[in-house]
């Protein structure tokens, strides 16, 4: 919070859906949420996308990046993080975000870089042996209202 506040950024603290309840229809031209869903209860998230959809001015998008349900080490990791509640698989995200009103343009799983060629072609090569739900990248859903 402090780095955006020095950057010069607006910084709000303030518990989510009670934030967005507090904004006006048609608001925001455009949402992006990174890790976040993971962390709330599936009616919170159907609340969440409600919302966001209630702030979003016609046509904006909504950028939502999510751990991915198809890697299995995600499997451990995320249950390293008390504060995750749930997985949100693809399936089940593109689902209610067209049941809440969008249109999902992109649903895709975000490459997990590598440091340098070696590391790329040992995770390519250890992808292909777990016939692909290894180094999968996170979730990321574009969706517009």
């Amino acid at each position: 919070m402090k780095y955006c506040q020095e950057k010069g950024l607006k910084v709000i603290h303030s518990d989510l859906l009670s934030h967005l309840r507090s904004l006006k229809d048609g608001s925001l031209g455009f949402i992006f949420c990174a890790h976040v869903i993971e962390h709330l209860h599936s009616s919170d998230a159907i609340e969440f996308l409600r919302q966001t959809g209630r702030v979003l001015k016609p046509k904006s998008r909504l950028v939502l990046i999510a751990p991915n349900a198809k890697d299995i080490r995600t499997a451990e990791r995320f249950w390293l993080d008390i504060t995750h509640v749930r997985l949100y698989p693809k399936k089940l995200l593109c689902f209610i975000f067209q049941r809440e009103g969008y249109r999902v343009v992109r649903a895709f799983a975000d490459k997990e870089p590598a440091n340098n060629i070696l590391i790329g072609l040992v995770k390519r090569l250890v992808r292909w042996w777990f016939l692909g739900y290894m180094f999968v990248g996170d979730l990321v859903i574009i969706a517009e209202r």
